[in-house]
C-alpha cells in the first residue's frame, strides 16, 4: 500500500501509488529516478532523444503540458514504463 493508502492494480500485480496531481507526481518521479541513476538532465535528454528544454519542463512541478508519447520515451530511457490511469472523480 502507498504512503497514503492508495494502491493500483495492473497486469504486473498491485503497486503502491501516491494520490496527487498527476503532473506534479510525474515531475517528482522523473527528478527522483534521474537522481537515483546519477545522470544529468543532458544525459536523459540524449538517452530519450528529447530536447533538454523538454526534460527541464517535464521536471518542473508547475508544468502541465506533458504528452504521453514523450513521457513514455523518457520513462523508457530511465529503465521504467509509464502507467496512466483514469479514475472516477471524487465529489
Amino acid at each position: 500500500m502507498g504512503p497514503n493508502g492508495v494502491t493500483a492494480m495492473s497486469s504486473q500485480g498491485i503497486h503502491p501509488m501516491i494520490e496527487s496531481d498527476g503532473c506534479q507526481d510525474l515531475s517528482w518521479q522523473l527528478r527522483r529516478l534521474r537522481g537515483e541513476l546519477g545522470i544529468m538532465q543532458e544525459d536523459l535528454a540524449a538517452r530519450s532523444r528529447t530536447a533538454l528544454r523538454t526534460i527541464k519542463r517535464y521536471e518542473h512541478p508547475d508544468y502541465r503540458g506533458q504528452k504521453i508519447i514523450v513521457s513514455e520515451r523518457i520513462a523508457k530511457a530511465l529503465g521504467k514504463r509509464l502507467v496512466v490511469t483514469i479514475e472516477d472523480e471524487t465529489p
